[in-house]
């Protein structure tokens, strides 16, 4: 029963993620991927195309694929509910229901979320497991941040803006990303396997 609930939940991630990419590629072009958002629903797309064809193998490196972009899009969510919306002035309406923005910011993070811990059969937890699922947030700060310092993008993100924010504010920001990330996959971790039980 949660195989067939898994697979018509990762059919719908793999439709909505699609969806997401040809609006948000008509709406911004390439830079869209500059952002975390575009690039963590595309790691959500391959990690559901992955677990759809190894479905029956249960391969680990596929569930800690499968963690890892649930994770990336569940920061997206927090990050769009606690930091975007007082940034842009409350503008919800947009950050959550335009477009691309109702895909990537909204509906595939809740289905993730909902499949991962409800329906999906995975077996992860511990240290190693909480570190290989934050490798994606890892790479994209470092990457983004070392292209901010020397000056071919600036942001995308105000935290990201460390050429403007100062050592202590960027530290900060580092701080409150990373350490919220922890918390966030290993919550994550338990609840899956709580459920799991």
């Amino acid at each position: 029963m949660k195989k067939r609930e898994s697979i018509i939940l990762n059919v719908l991630i793999i439709v909505l993620e699609i969806i997401g990419l040809i609006f948000s590629i008509k709406e911004i072009g390439k830079s869209a991927f500059i952002y975390y958002t575009q690039l963590s629903n595309i790691f959500l797309l391959i990690s559901s195309i992955l677990y759809l064809i190894f479905i029956d193998q249960k391969r680990r490196f596929v569930s800690i694929i499968k963690y890892g972009a649930t994770l990336s899009v569940i920061i997206t969510f927090v990050v769009v509910i606690l930091i975007l919306g007082p940034t842009y002035e409350f503008n919800y309406s947009w950050l959550l229901f335009s477009k691309a923005n109702l895909c990537y910011h909204l509906i595939c993070p809740i289905l993730a979320f909902i499949s991962f811990v409800f329906f999906e059969q995975h077996n992860i937890g511990g240290a190693k497991d909480y570190f290989y699922s934050m490798i994606f947030t890892f790479l994209y700060s470092i990457v983004m941040i070392i292209l901010n310092i020397i000056n071919v993008v600036d942001g995308p993100y105000l935290f990201l803006r460390v050429t403007h924010n100062s050592i202590f504010e960027s530290l900060l920001w580092i701080i409150i990303i990373i350490g919220g990330a922890y918390v966030m996959t290993y919550l994550l971790s338990k609840l899956k396997n709580k459920v799991s039980i």
